[in-house]
């Protein structure tokens, strides 16, 4: 587009300049302007000419992998896409939003996005966001959020659970914009998403946000539907329950934390689990000791709304013994 630009330029000066002494004044301008829209309307073409040979190649290198299951963003398809050109980074956008029904190609689209994406593409992705909801991970990623706000909110009031990654994204940038109308729509995107994944990392930036009633946001999203609907059973999130004074939340929290048997296994929200435990009950980081501690703890713990926190019995304090082995 450069080359053109310059060469419409270079070639409407010489040809004016050349036939300016045989033309009147009184046309001249008209048909000067004949003449320079004459130059552009074939680089027009040829620039659209481009973008569709783009376009195209873009189509084939998805091709290859729209019956690929196991997505990887190692795939070399992402890195070639990835590379594609800056001055036509407008064409993978256009393709996610071609894609974004679609099972796996999306997948290598947000990749190349995300790889590709620089601060001269700002306004683009702005101005695509709500149209195309998979771009909000790159618009918060790039701390772009309080130029989006339209766009991201357009993404909650259309909320689909096809793209709870997006809904996630929104929420995030949306509580660190930190506009306190927008909390209702922040906690009804919360309890709309039904899975215990995507409400933890929603909950987890929503705790930062100024004035945000995030315990009653928590549960009323856990009591919105039946816990068996959930694909992970809802267990995410039971660490914000348990906070929120959700006595089932803090169940499956101990749960995970002394290695009983969960619907969704995760190692970090274990490690939290025990460390919540250690902090409220004072309970050592060990699975086993929190088997024990909670077989007799469970029927006596309570929650304390005025403390905001739970109270019940604590492990007996184990004696200190001296180096020699006689207790102090």
């Amino acid at each position: 587009m450069g080359l053109a630009t310059t060469a419409v330029l270079v070639t409407s000066n010489v040809l004016v300049a050349s036939i300016r002494s045989l033309v009147s004044p009184q046309v001249r301008i008209p048909i000067f302007v004949v003449l320079i829209a004459t130059l552009v309307t074939p680089a027009g073409l040829a620039a659209d000419a481009d973008a569709a040979a783009v376009a195209a190649w873009i189509e084939e290198q998805l091709a290859a992998v729209a019956d690929v299951r196991q997505i990887s963003w190692q795939n070399p398809v992402v890195g070639r896409l990835a590379a594609i050109p800056p001055r036509h980074f407008a064409e993978l956008v256009k393709a996610l939003d071609r894609h974004e029904k679609r099972m796996t190609t999306p997948h290598y689209l947000r990749y190349a996005i995300g790889r590709a994406a620089r601060v001269e593409h700002r306004d683009l992705l702005i101005a695509n966001v709500a149209r195309c909801p998979d771009l909000a991970e790159y618009v918060v990623a790039h701390d772009w959020a309080d130029a989006a706000a339209p766009g991201l909110r357009q993404i909650l009031y259309t909320q689909q659970q096809s793209h709870l990654l997006a809904a996630t994204c929104a929420v995030e940038g949306l509580a660190r914009h930190g506009d306190p109308a927008d909390a209702v729509l922040l906690r009804d995107a919360l309890v709309r998403s039904h899975f215990g994944y995507w409400q933890a990392r929603m909950a987890d930036a929503l705790a930062g946000m100024p004035g945000f009633d995030l315990d009653a946001a928590v549960r009323k999203a856990w009591r919105a539907f039946p816990r068996a609907d959930y694909g992970d059973k809802q267990e995410a999130f039971c660490l914000h329950a348990a906070r929120a004074g959700i006595l089932e939340g803090l169940q499956i929290a101990v749960l995970h934390a002394s290695g009983g048997e969960v619907a969704w296994k995760s190692g970090t929200l274990a490690a939290a689990a025990r460390a919540y435990l250690a902090e409220t009950f004072a309970v050592e980081q060990d699975a086993a000791v929190i088997a024990s501690w909670w077989s007799t703890a469970k029927d006596a713990v309570q929650w304390d709304p005025i403390l905001r926190r739970w109270t019940g019995p604590r492990p007996a304090a184990v004696p200190a013994v001296s180096p020699t082995g006689g207790n102090f």
